[in-house]
């Protein structure tokens, strides 16, 4: 069986990356911007792209962090946009993309670590 070129490379690439930037937060931080970079299941460019810019739309906001102590055990949402509130410091509902799962599988809760965009 013979494969072509292309889909030989792609099979024997690690994995394979999509990328997005913005213009505008390059200008403000320079060479302070930071670069994000997650893993995923996806296997298609043009989901892999939508998934780029999702995010670059958050993340090209004032952002803070956050943790948030959430029933059940829900590394599930690693990497999703929920929607939170919290009694601390003055926070309503906030959209927040979550960037870590602690799950404490003992009392079955879980500590989300979580950015916000800073409106």
């Amino acid at each position: 069986m013979s494969v072509d070129p292309v889909t030989a490379a792609w099979l024997k690439a690690p994995y394979n990356s999509v990328s997005d930037d913005d213009a505008t937060v390059a200008g403000i931080w320079g060479a302070l911007a930071t670069v994000s970079e997650a893993v995923s299941a996806l296997a298609d460019r043009a989901p892999a792209v939508t998934e780029a810019a999702r995010q670059m739309a958050f993340l090209s906001q004032p952002c803070a962090p956050d943790r948030i102590l959430v029933p059940g055990l829900r590394a599930d949402l690693l990497g999703k946009l929920i929607d939170a509130t919290t009694d601390r410091g003055g926070m309503t509902a906030a959209r927040c993309l979550v960037i870590g799962v602690e799950e404490q599988i003992d009392v079955e809760t879980t500590i989300l670590t979580a950015l916000r965009k800073i409106a």
